[in-house]
């Protein structure tokens, strides 16, 4: 006899009986994949408008992409890196959890609250949109490694004004807080599927450790080349 899968909803509402659900359905890694491209998708348009300030105040300058080029690689590349990143839970958390911890399905699932924060963000940023205060250096006469540099500088000058404005600030929570409540579906997840609390905490903390180390290391990364610009 065939099970249906579980309402997805209860991933937000009631995980442990959305997980206890799905522990009575085959096993099929690629059951909520469809649900990680959506969640790519939806974060690259949201990324697409909240970077919309910095791309206009570039616009003018030399070699620039244009605002429809902008927007196909915010949300390709959405798509791209969240597809990756569900990949590499995938991976980390099959590793933590073992195979009956479904790992694929339980981190597509748990995609879910994070992806109903950042739509949440769409409309008001699209009603609200975000603005810029930062006077445009003179690029007339440079070239090169002069143009490059000043470019640099104005785009990370565009990116701290951006950055602070409140509706930035409340993206950067709900993006915090939609990745804790993955994390926290997930150990539900794991806990119910392989009544093993070991496998379930493993399951969540070697992803979540690789994904902090990772980010540390791009952000030391990143302050040395503002540090190496001068930007």
């Amino acid at each position: 006899m065939t099970v249906n899968a579980p309402n997805l909803m209860d991933v937000v509402t009631r995980p442990r009986e959305f997980f206890t659900a799905l522990r009575a359905t085959s096993p099929r890694s690629a059951r909520y994949l469809w649900l990680v491209l959506l969640g790519g998708l939806i974060t690259g348009l949201y990324s697409a408008l909240s970077q919309r300030p910095v791309q206009e105040a570039m616009a003018g300058i030399p070699g620039m992409p244009g605002g429809n080029l902008n927007l196909i690689i915010a949300v390709v590349g959405g798509v791209i890196i969240t597809l990756l990143l569900w990949l590499l839970l995938w991976g980390l958390g099959a590793l933590g959890a073992g195979p009956e911890g479904r790992a694929a399905e339980v981190y597509g699932a748990s995609t879910l609250p994070a992806l109903l924060l950042t739509l949440l963000l769409l409309p008001i940023t699209a009603l609200f949109p975000l603005h810029v205060n930062v006077p445009a250096p003179n690029f007339a006469g440079l070239e090169g490694q002069e143009l490059a540099q000043a470019i640099r500088t104005y785009s990370a000058a565009l990116q701290r004004d951006l950055g602070g404005q409140p509706l930035s600030v409340l993206g950067k929570v709900l993006s915090y807080a939609g990745m804790a409540w993955q994390f926290y579906v997930a150990w539900v997840g794991f806990n119910v599927l392989t009544g093993d609390r070991s496998k379930s905490l493993r399951g969540v903390l070697i992803p979540l450790v690789v994904l902090l180390l990772l980010g540390g290391a791009f952000w030391f990364m990143g302050r040395a080349a503002q540090g190496l610009t001068g930007a």
